[in-house]
């Protein structure tokens, strides 16, 4: 299997750290690649590698492993949205958590707190149009324990 890395290198470099304007400190910086301009480019430099890549290995499979926030079918400037539905699968891994104090938009706090499907251990759609709706084909949540190294799991 081979592995590409499709962030740009003066995106991993140490993150630019810029205030939101409406605080009125600069106790809280945001980082400056998680806004939805920067977002939007980043996601225009994926999908342009993408493409190169698919016409390349026309009959690879591509895993994409990224933030919800890229993936997303209902993201703004969402990779999944702009390739074909047909062969496109967004797997969304939640942590297995009750609730989160903070959600950044109605979407995560929908995800986590308030419909009644939010503490499944696994979710997905019969109906395609559903997954574009939801953003995701499949949600799985797991626990901590799941996803820790043998060795440091607790009893």
């Amino acid at each position: 299997m081979q592995v590409w890395g499709l962030e740009q290198k003066y995106v991993s470099r140490e993150a630019a750290r810029v205030t939101p304007e409406h605080q009125v400190t600069d106790a809280r910086k945001i980082d400056l690649w998680a806004l939805p301009k920067a977002m939007r480019l980043r996601n225009r430099s994926w999908m342009d590698q993408l493409n190169q890549l698919r016409q390349q290995y026309p009959n690879a499979v591509f895993i994409l492993y990224a933030g919800m926030d890229h993936v997303d079918y209902s993201a703004s400037f969402s990779i999944a949205a702009q390739l074909p539905p047909e062969r496109t699968f967004v797997a969304s891994l939640l942590p297995q958590r009750k609730k989160i104090e903070y959600a950044r938009n109605w979407t995560e706090d929908a995800r986590y707190n308030q419909f009644p499907f939010a503490e499944q251990k696994v979710l997905g759609w019969d109906d395609p149009a559903l997954s574009r709706v939801a953003g995701f084909d499949i949600q799985l949540r797991i626990s901590k324990e799941a996803y820790l190294p043998a060795k440091s799991k607790r009893k």
